[in-house]
């Protein structure tokens, strides 16, 4: 979602390209919007469990120019 929607946390994960060799050096980047908290951790949980996951973290966004602020939905 862009400006104007009611984005407020963003799910950013890193995965190995080749989960057989963990290379902290061949990774790939995502990021996922969300409008609520609980949905995000649903699908922070998901992600946690694969096998190539790097790392993966729930973020609040402070400021921004893609996304309007509001309050947190549990």
């Amino acid at each position: 979602m862009g400006k104007g929607g009611s984005v407020m946390i963003l799910l950013v994960w890193t995965v190995y390209r080749n989960r057989r060799i963990k290379d902290d050096a061949q990774t790939h980047d995502h990021y996922e919007a969300f409008e609520s908290l609980s949905e995000a951790k649903e699908r922070y949980d998901e992600l946690i469990n694969f096998d190539d996951t790097r790392s993966a973290s729930i973020c609040s966004i402070i400021e921004s120019t893609d996304y309007d602020l509001k309050e947190v939905e549990e």
